[in-house]
């Protein structure tokens, strides 16, 4: 594999990683602490239901 092509793929591994990383870390000091102060019946409703919204027909395409 040539020299450019390998340093790009590896520069849009890294980005794309971070990216992903960033995602993460978002939802966890965004939407994990807000979830911790409710109750444990509704913190397990609410993850269910997120669960059932991401598991839609984009998502298997």
């Amino acid at each position: 594999m040539p020299e450019s092509i390998r340093v790009v793929v590896l520069a849009g591994a890294t980005f794309s990683t971070g990216l992903v990383a960033g995602l993460f870390f978002a939802y966890a000091c965004s939407v994990m602490p807000g979830l911790g102060a409710t109750d444990d019946r509704t913190l397990i409703g609410a993850m269910q239901s997120i669960n059932r919204k991401i598991l839609n027909g984009w998502l298997w395409h």
